[in-house]
C-alpha cells in the first residue's frame, strides 16, 4: 500500500470517527419523538427555515437550474426572481402561521398536523398525506 492511500484511509477513520462522536452526544439529548424530529422544537426561526430551504432547493437548484441556465442562457434565470418571490411569500404569509399551529397542536409532521387539523378520527387521512408524501419524494429523489 502506497503512503497516499493510508493517509486518505486515516482521514476518513477520523472522519467518521468524529461523526459517530457528535452521533452519541446528540443522543443522549434525544428524549422523545419531538426531539429526534425537530429538535424539541428549540431551533430558532431562521435556522428552521434555511435547513428547510436548503433540504427543498438542493437538487434542482444545483443540477436542474444551472442545466437550465445553460441550455436556456440568462433568460432561463426568470425561475430563481420567481423562486425568491415564492419563498420570501411562503415565509411571511404561511410559516410563522403553520409553525404556531402546529405547536398548539403538537404535531409533529405534515401528516400529523393535517391529522389534528381536521380532528380525524381514523388514521386514513394520516396515511394518504404520508403516502402522498413519500410518492411525491422518492420521484424528487428519483429524477
Amino acid at each position: 500500500m502506497d503512503q497516499d492511500f493510508l493517509i486518505k484511509i486515516s482521514v476518513l477513520a477520523v472522519y467518521v470517527g468524529i461523526l459517530f462522536l457528535i452521533g452519541i452526544m446528540a443522543s443522549r439529548k434525544i428524549k422523545s419523538m419531538s426531539d429526534y424530529y425537530v429538535g424539541g422544537k428549540q431551533m430558532g426561526f431562521w435556522a428552521v427555515a434555511f435547513s428547510a430551504r436548503a433540504t427543498g432547493e438542493s437538487g434542482w437548484l444545483l443540477i436542474g437550474l444551472t442545466g437550465m441556465g445553460a441550455m436556456a442562457g440568462y433568460s432561463g434565470y426568470w425561475v430563481v426572481a420567481g423562486e425568491l418571490l415564492g419563498v420570501f411569500v411562503s415565509w411571511q404569509f404561511m410559516a410563522k402561521r403553520f409553525k404556531k399551529r402546529s405547536d398548539s397542536y403538537g404535531s409533529i409532521t405534515i401528516p400529523d398536523y393535517l391529522h389534528s387539523h381536521f380532528k380525524s378520527q381514523t388514521h386514513t387521512l394520516r396515511v394518504i398525506a404520508a403516502s402522498v408524501l413519500v410518492i411525491f419524494i422518492v420521484i424528487y429523489v428519483a429524477s
